[in-house]
């Protein structure tokens, strides 16, 4: 499940950083590029700020609260209207995604038995490279038929449906359904 909320994650992700700057030059933003720079180093201050409140906070609350932020951030992405809106999501999506990110990483840290840490960790880094070809992938499909609307729709998908499942994250398990 946790590998499936990191694939859906990513798969979110990837068609922002594909497509961005071809939608932000037709709706007339030159400096598109701005948004990267913006939402990477929100991401990176969050982290570095609040990283250490990861492990106090209940991860699978923080992760839920992310993707329904990260959601409403693409939704409102479809309706881009000038840069000023842009530079904004960039740092509503920079929040959400420099939180769950790390949470995601750490959850699978916390539910992974000691000898089976590294190797649960590299199946995540998977995921991300999963999110980064099927996300441009479908993204370029649904571009083709949907237009960018209906393209980051798909990506507020992909966030409300882990946001629905991340609660599952926190059912008791017996010790033998957990990756052992």
């Amino acid at each position: 499940l946790l590998l499936l909320l990191m694939l859906l994650l990513y798969t979110g992700y990837a068609p922002v950083f594909f497509f961005l700057e071809r939608y932000a030059t037709g709706r007339g933003i030159e400096s598109a590029g701005l948004f990267f720079t913006i939402s990477i180093t929100t991401e990176i201050a969050v982290r570095v700020v609040a990283g250490s409140l990861f492990d106090k906070i209940n991860k699978i609350l923080l992760a839920v609260l992310s993707f329904l932020a990260i959601g409403i951030g693409y939704v409102v992405l479809s309706g881009l209207s000038g840069p000023g809106m842009l530079y904004g999501l960039a740092v509503f999506l920079g929040l959400g995604w420099g939180v769950v990110m790390p949470v995601l990483n750490a959850l699978m840290f916390d539910v992974s038995s000691p000898r089976l840490k590294g190797f649960n960790a590299n199946l995540g880094m998977q995921m991300f490279q999963a999110g980064f070809f099927v996300g441009p992938l479908i993204g370029g499909a649904i571009l083709t038929h949907g237009g960018f609307r209906g393209l980051y729709y798909f990506c507020a998908a992909c966030s409300f449906l882990a946001m629905a499942l991340s609660p599952a994250m926190g059912r008791k398990r017996k010790p033998s359904d957990l990756l052992q």
